[in-house]
């Protein structure tokens, strides 16, 4: 072992040096947490929340609650092939439709009080509801004899947002155009990124307007769309929307209760 009156004092002065040093680090590693500490202790805090003790309330319970309050309202809302005792929510879907077209600063083909009634007296349409309040909507139609059905104006209420409510309508509309038309190409015309992935998802391919139908009858409801001259003026080649089609041959993505297919039998006049 090497004797400390060995050591030059040169050496034991670095090592004293040495030492200061690292305590004077730890002190203000010490010192540093406590800081982040009570940083941290006040974002938790922020905007009128109580200190982190006892059992008042802080924000950590609040986001907790709030989490709980969105799973809850997820569960509560249900999702439903619309007949006539939903008629009464139509001025709500058309305002809520208006709406969300003029924040996003793209068209969307109007459609009239009478119009979007028929298509819940037809069982062509879906509607969402948390108990009596309206939280979204959409419907189909059949163009071409049959052969193609659209599913449109998917919408979503403001107050259930971000819950995957989109998802399930469109999964609803869907499953409601396979199962009445099984053969039917079923296409959509769109201009949100968010009902384009959900299309992709449920094996939709992005297609020129050439590859839908070509009844009139559908081409005229884009008159009411703030952006028809775009379709005019290229000769209804394309528009502002993206044109996705789906071919027929894939598993159905929610299920239809049984007094809804009985409801629809009745409507189309099938012996099946």
């Amino acid at each position: 072992a090497i004797r400390e009156n060995n050591i030059p004092d040169e050496v034991k002065a670095n090592d004293q040096m040495r030492g200061l040093q690292i305590r004077e680090d730890n002190k203000r590693t010490t010192r540093g947490q406590q800081e982040d500490g009570k940083k941290a202790v006040n974002r938790l805090n922020n905007g009128g929340g109580r200190p982190l003790h006892g059992n008042r309330p802080t924000n950590i319970k609040r986001h907790f609650n709030s989490q709980f309050s969105i799973l809850s309202k997820v569960e509560e809302i249900e999702v439903m092939v619309a007949n006539v005792e939903h008629e009464k929510y139509v001025d709500t879907i058309l305002e809520t439709m208006a709406a969300a077209a003029a924040v996003r600063g793209t068209g969307i083909a109007k459609r009239s009080h009478e119009y979007i009634a028929t298509k819940m007296r037809e069982a062509k349409a879906v509607i969402a509801l948390q108990g009596e309040r309206f939280a979204g909507f959409s419907y189909i139609e059949t163009w071409g004899n049959r052969q193609y059905v659209t599913t449109s104006g998917l919408i979503v209420h403001p107050d259930f947002r971000g819950l995957g409510l989109a998802k399930r309508i469109k999964d609803m509309t869907f499953t409601l155009a396979r199962t009445r038309w099984p053969k039917a190409k079923i296409f959509s015309l769109t201009s949100g990124a968010a009902v384009m992935q959900m299309n992709t998802q449920l094996g939709y391919k992005p297609v020129t307007f050439a590859d839908l139908t070509d009844d009139e009858a559908f081409w005229r409801g884009c008159e009411g769309c703030v952006n028809v001259d775009v379709l005019k003026r290229t000769d209804r080649k394309y528009c502002i929307c993206t044109g996705m089609l789906f071919d027929p041959e894939e598993h159905l993505p929610a299920k239809i209760p049984a007094e809804v297919l009985e409801r629809i039998r009745k409507i189309d006049g099938s012996p099946n």
